[in-house]
């Protein structure tokens, strides 16, 4: 079961957090178990690989568990080639062949911007994803990631923030709707090994000492700390275990050169945010009980 529960109701919204049911080990080897879990449960999978370091450790996982499943590798021609490049050095750097499927943005530019605008969806940058997964010659489950990490933000109150419109959310339900997906970490065991990790926790105590300590750039008054998250934190976690076993890319974000149709509303409501205290999620996942815990 997946370990976020994301609800809508005539009280607002609101976000749960399963603890695990067990006491849960290192990242990489609760990560290793998801991927055979996976295995176990659905058979085969497509793995999207986006040649980042989520994908990279993902790619890691599977190949090391000797897992049935097909890498693949969606190329926005001119618009993501610097992936592409990137994804030619991980078939090597594994020894393994990625899947690759390109288009061209311009065959399918106008009608993706028609469908966004008639069904209310906010963007359009999930739709080349969706186009190829939609064509891929079996129909098995798809592999990802984005949805089950949450970002941490804050300065002296670190808290994790949810949207129930979030974009991730938005593709896995663009996904959901011709076969199934599946987020990576898969369970709450292996989410918790993430949120828990002393990297992040630190992390969290830095943030509060230099807020505490007015330690702000004295040029804006920023704190050095607050936009860096997923830039910084989150690889020295994954790196912190997974080493020299992955590839560390260059890699932008994949937006900056698409066109202004595609990518022109990336932002989700702010009445559906919910904030997270870090500190209480990670106080209840490692309890380890297997109970729930809803912020709204």
């Amino acid at each position: 079961m997946n370990p976020i529960i994301y609800n809508k109701d005539n009280t607002g919204y609101s976000v749960t957090y399963r603890s695990p049911s067990r006491k849960f080990g290192n990242l990489r080897d609760e990560l290793n178990k998801d991927a055979l879990k996976i295995n176990k449960e659905h058979g085969p999978v497509y793995v999207g690989f986006s040649s980042g370091v989520d994908s990279q450790v993902i790619l890691r996982c599977f190949l090391d568990m000797k897992c049935d499943f097909i890498p693949f590798f969606v190329h926005i021609k001119e618009y993501n080639d610097f992936e592409y490049d990137m994804v030619l050095k991980s078939e090597k750097f594994y020894g393994i062949e990625i899947e690759k499927h390109s288009i061209n943005m311009e065959d399918y530019q106008d009608q993706w911007v028609k469908h966004s605008i008639e069904n209310n969806i906010s963007t359009c940058i999930h739709y080349p994803l969706v186009h190829v997964i939609n064509k891929l010659s079996e129909k098995f489950p798809i592999v990802t990631s984005g949805a089950n990490e949450p970002c941490l933000i804050g300065a002296n109150n670190i808290r994790i923030y949810h949207n129930y419109y979030e974009q991730m959310r938005l593709r896995f339900k663009m996904i959901g709707e011709t076969r199934t997906v599946l987020d990576f970490p898969y369970t709450s065991e292996s989410l918790a090994a993430y949120y828990c990790d002393d990297i992040i926790k630190n992390y969290s105590n830095i943030s509060t000492y230099f807020y505490d300590n007015r330690l702000v750039y004295a040029r804006t008054g920023d704190f050095p700390q607050t936009d860096y998250f997923n830039a910084y934190v989150k690889p020295f976690v994954k790196g912190k275990y997974f080493k020299t076993d992955i590839l560390y890319p260059s890699k932008r974000t994949g937006y900056e050169i698409f066109p202004m149709e595609i990518v022109k509303d990336l932002t989700s409501p702010k009445e559906a945010r919910i904030f997270a205290d870090y500190e209480e999620v990670v106080n209840h996942l490692e309890k380890c009980n297997g109970s729930e815990k809803t912020f709204k």
